[in-house]
């Protein structure tokens, strides 16, 4: 029975995290304006450095920072070296939340 609840609740705050992570990419998209994302981005990287910010919700933060990323050497370029680490942090994550519900 244990394991059945504890399957449930992590089945349950994947659904979550997902939901959140769903609902952030919809904000971004809106967003058609590069100023205003960026100010969106502002945001989410000064919630993430607040003290008490759990460690999933600041990950997904970060992992959205890093899609967002632009060159800081060349302008209106995206620094596609953080993106793809953004992708690969993302995948990774996807990954671990599928074999967590699959346990």
């Amino acid at each position: 029975m244990r394991r059945v609840r504890c399957s449930l609740e992590i089945f349950v705050s994947t659904i979550r995290y997902c939901y959140s992570f769903s609902r952030l990419a919809k904000l971004i998209s809106l967003l058609r304006e590069r100023t205003a994302r960026d100010a969106l981005l502002r945001l989410l990287r000064s919630l993430r450095a607040h003290k008490d910010m759990p460690a999933r919700a600041s990950r997904l933060l970060e992992i959205f920072e890093g899609l967002e990323a632009w060159s800081k050497h060349r302008i209106n370029e995206p620094d596609v070296t953080v993106r793809l680490e953004a992708y690969d942090m993302l995948q990774k994550v996807s990954r671990n939340m599928a074999m967590k519900i699959l346990e």
